[in-house]
């Protein structure tokens, strides 16, 4: 799944961008969203990703490309 949402990000947004919702990218990539999550942590991880709490200071993130 890392390898399939890293090139689905690649071909699909630029540096700054904001990703898709976690729900969406597992449905566009039909795995579950548990498995999005990890696989974005991952990519944050390793730097290809940055995350931003949301301005109303929810818990939720959004994922950018770096």
């Amino acid at each position: 799944a890392l390898t399939h949402l890293k090139k689905y990000i690649v071909e699909n947004y630029e540096a700054g961008d904001k990703i898709a919702p976690i729900r969406e990218l597992a449905s566009i990539l039909n795995v579950s969203p548990n498995t999005i999550r990890r696989a974005l942590n991952e990519l944050v991880q390793n730097g290809y990703l940055v995350t931003q709490r949301g301005k109303t200071g929810k818990t939720n993130r959004s994922f950018r490309c770096t």
